[in-house]
């Protein structure tokens, strides 16, 4: 890197500064935590990190733990002769490729390219180390850039002073559009002015174009070359490409028989607009026969977006920006007020139409609780309620045919001060960040509103498990790879998935059986029987990192060698401490989970009739004696406090429930019209659940369309669904009088008259315009999100019931849990008797059994898995949703709340309690002061709830304690 005078130089001595304080770090780590042959290691260093060889900004926004992975990988390219190795960067925004090969071929760049189509690449640079290898890096959205330095800021103003003074017409959206990593590499490089200069009449001519601008240019001066004398260069821009620009161009050049030096590739997106401009930037050293290329590149078009693809991309754009600021810790009001301002709009029916966003949703629906408990103005409660915790984005390698290409997989975790983060798996192409933070955000509100000792997180792979049919190996090496990904970032103790859409049992099997491999790896690693380092997908673990996740992640105690050799020799353990990592295993798990979320709506939706048979709003079949008015007024007085006093069996016995469930509830339930939409893990679950109760199904629906009539035949739907090669219960006949093809037309469905309409699909398919014409007297809400804002308030304004989503849908989160308890007793009694000498004592499961159920489920844990305890699990999930369709039933009423505000009211007051429990002495009187009267008013319950003296013992024991 050539240097230059001036302001320059200061920047360049900065640079060498960092970098020789890196690199001292990068060689202890090296030497520490690889054990690598620092013969071979310093020769890479020097060649690697020579003067000249990459950007500053590179030692500015990249970790010494990174570098250190980086050396590491270069040296096993080195060693093997491999053609390439890729590494992952730790946010996941980042993927390096380290090829050996000097000189972009086209082709090869294409291929990599081509490779990652599916990941939205927003920038890439491809350079050559003095060594030879190519390095090739591309960067995904929203990775954090490091903030530039006081004596970098005069450089960064200097040349944005540059910009608007430069008399262009697009000066102000252009600089609105730079990311800050794209003026790291500015304020880093000699040749600034220059590029960015440069840049500014892409942007503004891509701008006025129709079509693909082009530029070709002798690169030349300035540091331009870096090392070859006569360089020219290739600019393409687009406005708004589609996603094969960067391919489409690198094959025009691949069929010309044109090899490149180097390239490099930017997006410019302003943050207000529609509008994105791309630029690709490619060096040859031989400008003869570019003509021609450049002509061909500028006749190619660069795809066009719709008006509402434009608007629902820049709204779950905007979403995913201001969750990745509140992750961050932004300091600012700026995130969390956007966030308010987009809330009302969304709530505010006058302000057109529904945006349709599940994120905005949920958000809308959190911040109407807010107001009510009167924290929505504390900028510190709120930010800390929406904050999350992670942001995982994995780039994962899928397989089909000897076909390879990287597809977007994630892993995001919402809160877990009141326990593991938990939720499912989706393997879906709908699959999305905003999506994905949505599901975890309302894991969160789940857990805490059924009081399951978890937090929130949810995970997907953008993916189509149908496209697989007949590949069943590509499809299981697609899974195992997105499982090395998941496992870095789960753990029985932190983070704990489960399936969700596109993801059962044999799924999950697959991901537990690449757990146990990769946990084997950790401990032949922290054992020293594998040395310094390992490899689990695209990450490089060193030593230390390894100890420190088998603490924090499965608190195995890597100090104590019994356990490790027992982990590193014993097949049975390793799986026994591996199993709590992932629930809804085939093996290893538990029965009651298999359908437990229709098993659980159905639950919440005969709490709901009960009260509303009691309240008058609801006619029964038959006459109910008054045995059974007795039972159902019992039924409806069930809450936690009546768990608390009665704590073996609860206020109704065992004997009642079964008088209950075989009786009474089919006397409120015959012959009353259901519809049903979704035939899936839900959906298909509570129609099995529904058919004792005599109930006349008249409408179902789902991805093939609907069946409509009078008494549909159950059996014949659920064998339609599970068998027919759509997976569709579009071919069911019996008493069928109408039938709709196709997923959008068969949402005529949920306007079919009937007494409970149960919505088990997807999101967003009640809006405010379908909740309007309705005709169900219940809405049970199987799905997430399957009730919009604006829906929910319309069904409340209409005196229709609601049981809403993150309640009624409970119950697999409340099985997965029992099998997580299952999972963690089994190991603690292995632990125990095998490693320890000792017998088990069950009072070791406390710390982790929710305080008001904790005797009936230390009973069941007491012995092993079967028939009997299965029955004991559901007898819990009831007694669970029960209590909180009472308790959230009873606080609407009383305060002239909806029922689904009463829920978040409610779960969010748990979550302050949990907050409250982290905090000590004056910090509590403090954190109790900023709630407002409202909700120091209703949190003392909360507070007094053994639940937070659990927490806070569980606070002052330190991570990693070991066997017990």
């Amino acid at each position: 890197m050539r240097e230059q005078g001036g302001e320059n130089s200061s920047v360049m001595a900065r640079v060498r500064e960092i970098k020789r304080g890196l690199l001292a770090e990068v060689i202890r780590l090296l030497e520490k935590d690889y054990e690598m042959d620092m013969n071979l290691a310093d020769k890479i260093v020097a060649g690697y990190f020579r003067e000249g060889f990459l950007p500053g900004y590179y030692f500015l926004s990249t970790g010494a733990g990174e570098i250190a992975g980086h050396v590491f990988i270069t040296t096993q390219i080195l060693n093997a002769n491999t053609e390439s190795i890729v590494h992952e960067s730790g946010d996941g925004k980042a993927l390096t490729y380290f090829v050996n090969v000097g000189r972009d071929f086209p082709g090869k760049l294409a291929r990599v390219i081509e490779e990652n189509l599916a990941m939205e690449i927003v920038s890439y640079n491809s350079v050559k180390t003095e060594s030879g290898i190519r390095i090739m890096t591309l960067e995904k959205s929203g990775r954090a850039a490091l903030p530039p330095a006081d004596e970098d800021r005069a450089f960064m103003d200097a040349a944005l002073r540059d910009i608007r003074e430069s008399g262009s017409p697009h000066a102000e959206r252009f600089l609105e559009s730079l990311p800050l990593n794209y003026l790291n590499k500015e304020v880093n490089l000699a040749r600034a002015k220059p590029r960015i200069r440069r840049h500014l009449e892409l942007f503004g001519r891509a701008m006025g174009a129709p079509g693909t601008v082009t530029l070709v240019e002798e690169a030349s001066g300035g540091g331009e070359c870096l090392g070859y004398d006569c360089e020219v260069r290739v600019s393409i821009a687009a406005r708004n490409p589609g996603p094969r620009f960067v391919l489409d161009a690198l094959r025009v050049f691949e069929r010309a028989g044109v090899n490149l030096v180097r390239s490099n590739y930017d997006t410019f997106r302003a943050r207000e607009g529609a509008d994105s401009v791309a630029i690709l930037t490619l060096y040859t050293l031989d400008g003869r026969g570019l003509d021609p290329i450049a002509a061909e590149l500028g006749s190619s078009g660069s795809g066009t977006l719709s008006d509402r693809e434009i608007s629902e991309s820049l709204l779950a754009k905007e979403l995913g920006d201001i969750m990745r600021a509140l992750a961050a810790g932004d300091e600012s009001r700026g995130p969390l007020e956007r966030l308010r301002t987009l809330a009302r709009r969304n709530a505010d029916e006058g302000s057109g139409p529904e945006p349709g966003n599940f994120l905005l949703n949920a958000v809308t629906d959190f911040f109407q609780a807010a107001e009510f408990l009167g924290i929505a103005g504390n900028d510190g409660i709120m930010s800390d309620m929406l904050r999350f915790e992670s942001l995982g984005e994995f780039y994962v390698m899928s397989r089909s045919d000897r076909r390879g290409g990287n597809i977007p997989g994630y892993r995001f975790a919402h809160n877990s001060l009141r326990g593991p983060h938990k939720g499912g798996l989706r393997l879906d192409p709908i699959v999305r960040f905003d999506e994905v933070c949505a599901l975890s955000f309302m894991m969160t509100w789940k857990t805490a509103r059924t009081r399951v000792l978890f937090g929130g997180a949810k995970g997907g792979l953008v993916i189509r498990p149908a496209d697989f049919a007949g590949k069943r190996l590509d499809f299981t090496d697609t899974l195992a790879n997105f499982g090395r990904s998941l496992f870095l970032l789960t753990g029985p103790l932190r983070d704990v998935p489960a399936g969700d859409v596109g993801c059962g049992a044999e799924e999950i099997g697959i991901l537990f059986e690449g757990f146990k491999s990769a946990l084997r790896d950790l401990v032949l690693v922290a054992h020293g029987i594998k040395k310094g380092v390992t490899l689990i997908g695209h990450r490089v673990i060193p030593l230390e990192d390894a100890r420190a996740m088998l603490r924090d992640h499965f608190d195995v105690d890597w100090t104590d060698r019994r356990v490790l050799e027992e982990l590193a020799s014993s097949e049975r353990y390793l799986e026994l401490v591996a199993a709590a990592q992932i629930t809804g295993k085939p093996r290893m798990g538990i029965a009651a989970r298999t359908g437990a979320t229709g098993r659980g709506l159905l639950y919440g939706a005969l709490a709901t009739i009960t009260r509303l048979f009691l309240e008058g709003r609801w006619e029964a079949a038959g006459k109910i004696d008054a045995k059974g008015m007795e039972l159902l007024r019992k039924a409806a007085a069930f809450d936690e406090e009546a768990q608390f006093a009665r704590p073996r069996e609860g206020m109704v016995s065992a004997a009642e429930w079964e008088e209950l469930m075989g009786g009474v509830f089919p006397d409120l339930l015959e012959g009353k019209k259901i519809v049903v939409q979704g035939t899936g893990n839900v959906g298909g679950a509570l129609l099995k659940e529904l058919k004792p109760f005599g109930v006349n199904l008249v409408a179902v629906s789902d991805a093939g369309g609907a069946v409509i009539g009078e008494r549909l035949d159950i059996d014949e739907i659920v064998r339609e669904a599970g068998s027919s090669p759509g997976k569709t219960c579009i071919g069911a006949k019996r008493n069928v009088t109408r039938r709709i093809e196709g997923a959008a037309p068969g949402a005529a469905a949920l306007e079919v008259e009937c007494d409970i309409l149960f919505p088990c699909a997807l999101e967003n398919v009640i809006t405010g315009e379908v909740a309007a014409r309705v005709r169900a007297r219940l809405v049970a809400s199987g799905g997430n999100g399957t009730t919009t804002s604006r829906g929910e308030r319309v069904l409340h304004a209409r005196g229709i019931a609601v049981l809403y989503d993150f309640l009624a849908n409970s119950g697999g989160v409340i099985a997965s849990y029992f099998e997580w308890l299952r999972n963690l007793a089994e190991r603690f009694r292995y632990e125990a008797e095998t490693i320890r000498a000792r017998a088990f004592d069950i009072d070791d499961m406390d710390p982790y059994v929710m305080p008001a159920y904790r005797d009936r489920i230390k009973g069941i844990l007491a012995a092993p898995e079967s028939p009997g305890s299965t029955e004991e699990w559901n007898a819990v999930i009831r007694d669970i949703i029960f209590c909180a369709v009472n308790e959230d039933s009873r606080f609407a009423a009383g305060r002239g709340v909806p029922v689904k505000t009463a829920g978040f009211a409610r779960a969010i007051l748990a979550l302050l309690a949990a907050r409250y429990a982290e905090l000590d002495g004056a910090a509590r009187a403090s954190f109790l002061d900023g709630l407002g009267e409202t909700a120091r008013g209703l949190i003392g319950p909360h507070l007094r709830h053994p639940e937070v003296a659990l927490l806070e013992a569980r606070r002052r024991r330190p991570p990693g304690r070991g066997t017990r």
